[in-house]
């Protein structure tokens, strides 16, 4: 009897440090999974909006948008991560595919904010447009001016926080360049906080270099949401 308590004893031990492994397993996969996600995500809220459609009855077609989210795990997820996290989103296609659904509807901007946005076309009318939305979120801001920015279009405060923002709208990934610029701008400019925001998805060279020098990386549409 004892040796057979045991032996349960022993099975339940190695079950629940399979349960546990299996489990931070999963979360690393998680967390490789919402940054693969989060680094393309401008471009898949911008997808969803063009995709999804609803039609003069009212009935929303998502047959397009859904071939697109097939496609990104196809060619983004799947061939970006290793073996083991594909297999485990494979076995949860539903539960990731959801994650994915719910990161992209928190980034969608509101009506209101995408047309104001449309009105936009040039790099001195996209600084104006970011103050006007980080003023919407209680940030008092100032914009530097072009002839002695050092690297800062915008300053701004709010509460405790000084933070410098250098804006940044592109027809292409922002790279390591733009950065830098506020690296240099935050000393420069004695703020506590860094920022870069654009309308694209930032390199994965430029994700990292904002890790290390912790720089904010933002896309236009989180910005009254800060």
């Amino acid at each position: 009897m004892i040796e057979a308590a045991a032996a349960v004893a022993a099975v339940l031990v190695v079950l629940t440090l399979w349960g546990i492994l299996r489990e931070r397993s999963l979360s690393r996969t998680r967390h490789r999974f919402d940054a693969l996600v989060g680094e393309h995500l401008p471009v898949l809220v911008r997808k969803r909006r063009q995709l999804v459609r609803v039609d003069d009855y009212g009935v929303v077609d998502r047959s397009r948008w859904e071939k697109e989210i097939r496609y990104f795990f196809d060619k983004v997820i799947f061939q970006s991560l290793p073996p083991a996290d594909v297999e485990r989103i494979q076995e949860r296609l539903a539960d990731f595919t959801a994650r994915l659904e719910a990161a992209v509807e928190a980034r969608q901007a509101d009506a209101a904010a995408e047309m104001r946005f449309d009105r936009v076309k040039t790099g001195a009318e996209f600084e104006l447009f970011c103050a006007d939305e980080l003023k919407r979120a209680g940030w008092q801001v100032m914009l530097t001016g072009a002839s002695r920015d050092q690297g800062a279009d915008l300053i701004a405060e709010r509460g405790g926080d000084r933070l410098v923002v250098q804006c940044k709208l592109l027809s292409r990934p922002v790279g390591n360049y733009a950065v830098q610029e506020v690296v240099a701008a935050r000393s420069h400019h004695l703020c506590n906080r860094a920022a870069v925001v654009s309308n694209q998805r930032f390199t994965a060279s430029a994700i990292e270099l904002a890790a290390t020098n912790n720089v904010e990386l933002w896309h236009w549409s989180e910005l009254a949401r800060l």
